[in-house]
């Protein structure tokens, strides 16, 4: 097990201290997933030498020697992909701040308690909002949060740069966290972020592929050997995770369809499916008709060997995100101009081309919603302004 750069503290760690290894080779600790619980407050994504440094310093902070017996693995339901977690626990008795309840309980507590109607990923996006707006405005006890500091805090957060959109998640986050003060704890009186003004999302219409450049981008999948993914996503508008979870049993071949199972809005949906979205799919069912995934993974050279697909299992999100689109975005503009942050926009890029062509093709909004798994009908009335506009009537005036 290789060791953390200059971090390691004497002795080493105990055997509670190893990460837990969910399944495949023995993972590299120096590259897991860690979740640093100090000072009441929740940080993701760092690495485990930081993390010790972290550990050392705070305890060098409080007067005492370095104790590795506080980092202690824990098993957590994390999102795909991800193996290991850490959390540096200071000890039950230590508080935050001057304050009679610990931040760290409050923000623990209602983090557990988001994780019952929140995904992984939201849970710990809104434990790291919560996190830097207590960083930044030094607070210490629940008492200290005020209208005055969220201001204070998104202003600096729109004077950094940061989108609207951004901002309203910050926001969205530290009122949870507030509610959860009001209601659940009964520690604050009210809860000071609602009807505060928050700047306005800019509305800009919906980047989508021409007919030119969706032949362009179906000749490179040919070269590429990413036709089968390509086809699927431009015919079907689903979204990447749905891609990259569909199974062969999820396919109705006697009445053209796509289950998808799990899908961003919670219910499942049928899609149904074109000839050009069949055709892809009986090319791809050929070469990995045996594998329980449409989309197998192994590695991702398929080119000299088909069977290289043949592990079970999804893709790795990796070849998704990084490697299939390298060659898209070198000959076609518009995947470099999707907005970063997020994962997938390079391949939601599809998804905007399909109901675009859906929406200009006369087909209904509410069925194109039906189709694209949107929660509300509003979400899709962004592509209504696609279709053709124009009538006899512009030309009374």
């Amino acid at each position: 097990m290789p060791k953390p750069a200059k971090c390691r503290p004497k002795g080493g760690l105990p055997p509670s201290a190893l990460p837990i290894n969910t399944g495949g080779d023995e993972p590299d600790i120096r590259g897991a997933t860690l979740s640093c619980s100090l000072g009441g407050m929740s940080g993701l994504g760092i690495h485990r030498q930081e993390i010790v440094r972290t550990a050392m310093n705070h305890d060098q902070s409080t007067g005492r020697g370095f104790d590795s017996r506080r980092l202690q693995a824990v098993d957590m339901p994390l999102l795909r992909g991800e193996k290991n977690i850490y959390i540096f626990q200071p000890p039950p008795n230590e508080t935050v701040g001057q304050g009679t309840t610990p931040m760290l309980s409050l923000l623990a507590d209602s983090t557990k308690l988001n994780a019952l109607s929140a995904s992984p990923r939201q849970v710990a996006h809104n434990a790291n909002c919560v996190k830097r707006f207590m960083e930044a405005q030094g607070i210490s006890a629940p008492q200290e949060i005020s209208r005055l500091a969220v201001k204070q805090y998104l202003t600096d957060l729109l004077e950094g740069g940061l989108s609207p959109k951004t901002i309203r998640n910050h926001l969205a986050a530290i009122s949870q966290f507030c509610m959860y003060l009001v209601d659940d704890r009964e520690i604050l009186p009210a809860n000071p972020c609602l009807r505060l003004p928050c700047s306005k999302i800019e509305k800009l219409p919906p980047l989508f592929l021409d007919a030119a450049e969706c032949a362009r981008a179906l000749k490179i999948a040919r070269d590429h050997h990413i036709y089968g993914e390509v086809y699927l996503a431009m015919n079907t508008g689903l979204r990447l995770a749905e891609l990259r979870n569909l199974r062969w049993e999820d396919i109705d071949w006697s009445d053209p369809a796509v289950l998808v199972r799990k899908s961003k809005s919670k219910r499942f949906r049928k899609v149904p499916l074109n000839h050009k979205a069949l055709v892809a799919l009986r090319y791809q069912r050929f070469r990995f008709g045996r594998c329980p995934h449409v989309f197998p993974g192994g590695n991702p050279n398929p080119c000299c060997n088909p069977r290289h697909w043949a592990r079970k299992g999804p893709r790795k999100m990796e070849w998704w995100t990084t490697k299939s689109l390298k060659p898209l975005r070198a000959k076609i503009a518009k995947f470099s101009q999707m907005p970063p942050g997020s994962v997938g926009r390079g391949w939601h890029l599809f998804r905007h081309t399909f109901a675009t062509k859906a929406v200009r093709a006369k087909v209904s909004i509410l069925q194109v919603s039906k189709w694209m798994g949107h929660a509300h009908v509003t979400t899709t009335e962004i592509y209504a302004h696609m279709g053709s506009v124009y009538t006899d009537e512009i030309e009374k005036i």
